[in-house]
């Protein structure tokens, strides 16, 4: 699998965007946009390693998904341990299958797993929820306050937690997708009367577009 507040934020604030953005404007990540190549990630990341996408079969180049059948190149890049206060992410770097731009980024970090019994890796609610509020906070300094869409991915009901936040480049306050997006999540199970405790993840996706010309 791969798929704390404000003290650190200064010196934290840029691990997650290259280009501090007050409220509104393209996203980016490490300054790579939906116009960045393999080879542009591989300067920024030097020490990314080539992996074959999740659903690929042995000797496929590319695999459409989605309903939108979209094409996507089959050779990701995955740059591990990345370090986000203290919080070891995986990172993968998703291309279109036929350009091969850029498309995905997405930061993935399991505390504990599902069949992982409880011990020190598994969470508290209460450490889940601050280290959650500490990944807002870098956030929303880079790209303002997120879209209030939000509560249909809260989940809180003593086995499952789940919380997502969405931020967008354009400052419209409706869905609007033409800059790209980011979308923060937490998702936790497991606890239950013996055990309070939880496994799960946090994940930080970011659906980048190409850089635009003459703007």
């Amino acid at each position: 699998m791969r798929k704390s507040l404000a003290i650190f934020v200064l010196g934290v604030a840029l691990t997650l965007s290259a280009v501090a953005q007050a409220s509104a404007g393209q996203i980016t990540f490490q300054g790579l946009t939906g116009s960045s190549t393999r080879a542009d990630v591989e300067q920024v990341f030097p020490n990314a390693v080539h992996e074959k996408e999740f659903g690929c079969k042995l000797g496929e180049i590319s695999q459409t998904v989605g309903p939108e059948r979209t094409e996507l190149s089959c050779d990701g890049l995955l740059v591990p341990g990345y370090d986000v206060l203290g919080t070891k992410f995986d990172v993968s770097f998703t291309f279109d299958g036929k350009t091969q731009k850029l498309l995905f980024v997405n930061l993935f970090h399991w505390w504990a797993y599902p069949n992982e019994a409880s011990g020190r890796r598994r969470l508290a609610k209460s450490e889940i929820l601050t280290q959650y509020a500490q990944l807002r906070t870098i956030l929303m300094s880079n790209h303002g306050a997120p879209r209030d869409d939000h509560s249909f991915c809260e989940t809180d009901n003593g086995q499952r937690l789940s919380k997502c936040d969405r931020w967008q480049g354009s400052p419209s306050a409706y869905p609007d997708d033409s800059l790209g997006t980011i979308e923060l999540t937490l998702d936790a199970g497991g606890a239950d009367t013996s055990d309070p405790t939880y496994w799960g993840d946090f994940g930080i996706s970011y659906v980048l577009k190409p850089q635009f010309k003459g703007l």
